[in-house]
């Protein structure tokens, strides 16, 4: 439901939607993270806009 902590083990999400969790929603406990994994980071970086939103959730 909406406001509520995520709790579950495994979240999928855009850069940007990942962004909104953690500082807009604030859903997200970004200390909680043990291991983040951004399929294609290499390709995220180099695109004009993902390159801060990636640089952000670092």
């Amino acid at each position: 439901s909406r406001g509520e902590k995520i709790e579950e083990q495994i979240i999928i999400g855009t850069p940007g939607k990942m962004l909104d969790w953690v500082t807009k929603l604030k859903v997200i406990d970004p200390s909680k993270i043990i291991c983040l994994v951004l399929d294609e980071a290499d390709v995220m970086i180099s695109q004009q806009g993902h390159q801060d939103q990636s640089i952000r959730l670092h």
